[in-house]
């Protein structure tokens, strides 16, 4: 299983913000470069089902993703089972002055991607520093209104 994390603090925005912003599907293109469509299937919480249409390393895939953290203001976490088992999601922490984001994303592709591992530790880490950065951008702009 490959396991990518990082922290960082936004200022101007709290908890309850940044919850809500990842929380929402109807974000997820906006900061996960992976994601090219995202749709929510039944009410927000844990169980909530989102598909997601995927790109990466030239295939185009559909993944189903299940709510499986939801801390409402706290964490949030979506997992996968097929067509590889994932789990990619956030705590949030308030500080003064901000917020600390603390992001990370599992990843066990079996099979699924024929590429030799160190390939696809450097892509998935490539992928995940791009929309961690990308996320904070999101975060930031809700602090600037």
């Amino acid at each position: 299983m490959e396991h990518l994390e990082t922290s960082y603090v936004v200022a101007g925005v709290t908890a309850a913000q940044c919850f809500a912003y990842l929380g929402d599907p109807a974000n997820g293109t906006e900061w996960n470069s992976f994601a090219k469509e995202v749709i929510a299937h039944g009410e927000e919480g844990l169980g909530r089902v989102v598909e997601t249409r995927v790109g990466f390393l030239g295939i185009t895939f559909g993944v189903n993703g299940t709510c499986t953290e939801w801390e409402l203001d706290t964490r949030y976490a979506l997992t996968t089972r097929f067509p590889f088992h994932a789990v990619i999601g956030a705590s949030f922490e308030e500080e003064v002055g901000g917020t600390r984001v603390h992001s990370f994303f599992q990843i066990e592709p079996g099979k699924f991607f024929p590429v030799p591992k160190l390939v696809l530790r450097r892509a998935l880490k490539m992928q995940f520093d791009k929309d961690v950065k990308q996320l904070r951008g999101c975060f930031e702009r809700l602090a600037n209104g």
